[in-house]
């Protein structure tokens, strides 16, 4: 009886991780297909956030991207849904340079991570130490082409509440996420040189005809 017993709490725990996994493929395929029909940062944001919840216990997250202007990680304020996470008010949401806190960190060294807490990490920024919330910690970079072009950070309250397969999970997201993300800086690039002159950078016949037209509408 207790080898039977054995036997059916085994195929159990297996049946478990196998749902697991679909829900993990079938989470997976939906971000990526509600991203292809989106061209802005925070909508990007948004669709990778509602995917991470289903997936991830977390009370917080940030999304950087690289500016490549300012040389900074810039952070991407998506709205939270009704079913989303709660945000935790006292984290701080700034741009981060090279090697500043987690997001810094993980932006220097290309490198996903698991901070067992915000209290004690010497990575950890001062300003996220200040504000007295002792965390868990994930965080993955966007790689895209052999360089990062941003990191997503998740975090709950508590010490240690993640393990390495939520960051194998975070680290698919953020790989997929990254092909999203490059995809509208593309598209902003092409939406400027169809409106503007390579030469002047001033805006050309086709963007003041469009202009014209929809001055004459209103």
């Amino acid at each position: 009886f207790a080898t039977k017993a054995a036997i059916a709490i085994e195929n159990a725990r297996l049946f478990e991780d196998q749902r697991n996994r679909v829900l993990e493929l079938q989470t997976i395929q939906g971000i990526v297909r509600e991203m292809t029909s989106l061209h802005e940062n925070d909508a990007i944001a948004s669709a990778v956030e509602r995917g991470l919840h289903r997936l991830i216990d977390f009370e917080d997250r940030i999304i950087y991207v690289v500016n490549e202007s300012s040389g900074m990680l810039q952070p991407i304020l998506a709205a939270t849904g009704r079913d989303g996470p709660k945000r935790l008010s006292k984290v701080p949401r700034r741009p981060r340079i090279l090697g500043e806190g987690i997001s810094g960190w993980v932006w220097q060294h290309a490198e996903s991570t698991i901070f067992e807490s915000t209290r004690t990490d010497h990575r950890v920024s001062d300003d996220v130490r200040a504000s007295g919330i002792d965390m868990s910690v994930m965080a993955s970079p966007l790689m895209h082409h052999g360089r990062v072009s941003g990191v997503i950070t998740v975090g709950t309250p508590g010490v240690a509440s993640y393990d390495e397969n939520a960051l194998r999970v975070l680290e698919i997201i953020a790989n997929h996420a990254a092909i999203g993300f490059d995809r509208c800086r593309l598209y902003d690039e092409l939406q400027l040189q169809a409106t503007t002159d390579d030469l002047t950078g001033l805006f050309n016949r086709r963007h003041l005809a469009r202009r014209l037209s929809e001055e004459k509408s209103r």
